[in-house]
């Protein structure tokens, strides 16, 4: 994410390097000589469906599945917990897993779901 071993990357010839959406174009344009493609995620876009995408390319569209129904359950479970609690002692709710999926809610709105 910080730092690109370009030599490294060519060396083991992926099929696909994903690229945190600030550096994609960088990242886009050193590998594009070798024929690697690039794609990139940032915090504007659809989680949902980069998740999709990803089975689409990957032919693992089921296990994308599943991941988004995973996502989904934790939403609907923190959506069900934090409408029991009054508004007047509503706090932030954060679930987080080691740099991955994180969901906030909070009393200004609804669950929001994003990458770190």
């Amino acid at each position: 994410m910080w730092s690109w071993n370009y030599e490294e990357m060519v060396n083991l010839r992926p099929d696909l390097v994903i690229e945190w959406s600030y550096g994609v174009q960088t990242v886009r344009s050193k590998l594009a000589p070798f024929g690697i493609p690039v794609i990139g995620y940032g915090p504007q876009d659809n989680l949902t469906s980069f998740i999709y995408l990803l089975g689409l390319i990957t032919d693992h569209t089921s296990n994308a599945v599943r991941l988004i129904n995973f996502i989904n359950n934790v939403h609907h479970v923190l959506s069900e917990g934090l409408s029991k609690v009054s508004t007047r002692y509503k706090a932030y709710v954060i679930f987080d897993y080691e740099y991955s999926l994180w969901f906030t809610s909070g009393p200004l709105g609804g669950i929001h779901i994003g990458l770190p």
